[in-house]
């Protein structure tokens, strides 16, 4: 698999220090979710993800320390990490998504690992959310507009 790497901009690093500080802390996660009200075939929206993560180096970056100095690191593939959850047959599917939310918003990225977690939940037959928890060393409120105007282009 080939990588290519930068060092960190001045701001990534002051967030990576900062996280290094407190490092059970999630200080830098970014959670959304996007409501999507329709049907939806879950490979199709796979694949529309995975033509997202192949246009967006950043969603093939990993932070990797070299010589105890951070470097972004990015892949030229990944396959789609797009994870599906099925809370329809629930008899409170929007407790039930909102409990896991909780649950996982707090979860720590690792270095070496993907800096975001993404998952589609079926709520309901024609209810859908996207849970998307980012960290700040990725994105940033423009970004994301970005991200979410391309995903739904695709």
């Amino acid at each position: 698999m080939n990588t290519t790497s930068s060092n960190l901009t001045q701001s990534q690093m002051m967030i990576w220090m900062g996280q290094q500080m407190s490092p059970s802390e999630p200080l830098y996660n970014m959670v959304l979710t996007f409501e999507i009200k329709g049907e939806i075939e879950f490979s199709i929206f796979e694949k529309a993800f995975q033509e997202l993560v192949n246009q967006n180096d950043v969603l093939r970056s990993f932070i990797e320390l070299r010589n105890d100095i951070p470097v972004q690191v990015f892949r030229d593939h990944i396959d789609s990490p797009l994870e599906y959850k099925d809370f329809s047959n629930s008899s409170d599917a929007t407790k039930d998504f909102l409990t896991w939310v909780e649950e996982h918003k707090l979860k720590l990225f690792e270095n070496g690992r993907l800096l975001y977690h993404a998952v589609l939940f079926k709520i309901s037959h024609k209810k859908y959310t996207l849970y998307f928890n980012q960290h700040h060393l990725i994105t940033d409120g423009w970004s994301m507009k970005y991200l979410y105007d391309e995903l739904n282009k695709n």
